[in-house]
C-alpha cells in the first residue's frame, strides 16, 4: 500500500476476473486487502457426528415442511433449497431452539433434533443488535465474547481486528453505528466465531454486502473447517459453497 501507484478505483470479483488484462488484475491485487484470516482448533473433530434430524415436521399454527431427516458430520456443508415460505428459517430456529433448550414460537409437529456431545453453534445475524450500535467496535468486541464468558484482553481484541481487516487504532474506536456494511459483517464474523464453534448457520448471509465483503466472507467460510448449514438465493455463493441439497 505504501508503493507510489494510482489505486484501483474498481472492484474485481472473482466471476468476473477473466474479463480484464492479467497486467490490471496484477496491479489491482497490489492493493487488495488480505482474507480474512479464521483461526480453527477444531480439526480433530473430523467427521464427528454434530447433527441429526429425524422425520421432522415443523411449523407453527400448521406445518410448514415435513420429513426433513439429514445427519451432519464436522466438515460437512448443507444448502437448505426451497421456495419462499417453506419454511427455512424455520428449520434454522427449530436447531437454534433445539440446542439452546428455547421453546421459541415454533412448533414440532414430528420428529426430533438430535445433536452430537460438544456441539457449539456459530450463528451468522445479518443485522447488528441495537445495543452494540452506540458502542466502540473494540467494546463491541468485548461484549460478544462476555456473552460467552469467554475472556479476552485488550491485546487479542487488538489481535482480532488485524485478522478480520480492520486497522485496530483507528477502527477499534469507531462507533459500530458508524461502520460501513462490510465492517458489520466482518463484525458479525467475530461475533459468530467467538465461542470457537463447529456448526455454523447461515440464513442469507449475503444479502445487503457489497462485493468485496461478499469475497471476503466466501474466503472466510471455504476456509473454516467445522460444519455450515446455510440458506441462500446467491447463486455464485451457493456454487462456491459447494454444500449437499437438503429440500424442504
Amino acid at each position: 500500500l505504501k508503493e507510489n501507484l494510482n489505486k484501483p478505483s474498481f472492484w474485481i470479483d472473482q466471476n468476473s476476473v477473466e474479463q480484464f488484462s492479467d497486467k490490471v488484475v496484477d496491479k489491482y491485487e497490489k492493493y487488495k486487502q488480505k482474507n480474512i484470516n479464521i483461526k480453527s482448533d477444531s480439526a480433530k473433530e473430523h467427521k464427528k457426528l454434530l447433527l441429526e434430524t429425524k422425520d421432522l415436521s415443523v411449523g407453527y399454527q400448521y406445518p410448514l415442511f415435513s420429513g426433513v431427516k439429514f445427519q451432519l458430520h464436522h466438515g460437512e456443508k448443507i444448502f437448505v433449497k426451497g421456495r419462499n415460505g417453506a419454511g427455512k428459517s424455520t428449520l434454522i430456529k427449530t436447531i437454534i431452539n433445539s440446542v439452546s433448550g428455547n421453546e421459541g414460537d415454533q412448533q414440532i409437529f414430528a420428529g426430533e433434533v438430535k445433536y452430537g456431545e460438544g456441539l457449539r453453534l456459530g450463528i451468522y445475524e445479518q443485522e447488528v443488535g441495537q445495543k452494540l450500535l452506540k458502542k466502540t467496535l473494540r467494546q463491541a468486541i468485548f461484549d460478544s465474547y462476555a456473552e460467552f464468558n469467554i475472556d479476552i484482553n485488550d491485546q487479542g481484541v487488538s489481535s482480532l481486528l488485524g485478522r478480520y481487516l480492520f486497522d485496530p487504532e483507528i477502527d477499534g474506536n469507531h462507533l459500530v453505528s458508524h461502520l460501513s456494511g462490510g465492517q458489520k459483517a466482518r463484525l458479525q464474523l467475530i461475533r459468530m466465531f467467538a465461542n470457537k464453534p463447529n456448526l455454523l448457520l447461515l440464513d442469507e448471509p449475503t444479502n445487503h454486502l457489497d462485493l468485496p465483503s461478499i469475497e471476503e466472507m466466501e474466503n472466510a467460510l471455504i476456509n473454516y473447517t467445522g460444519a455450515i448449514i446455510f440458506i441462500s438465493h446467491d447463486k455464485y455463493f451457493i456454487d462456491k459453497m459447494d454444500g449437499v441439497v437438503v429440500t424442504i
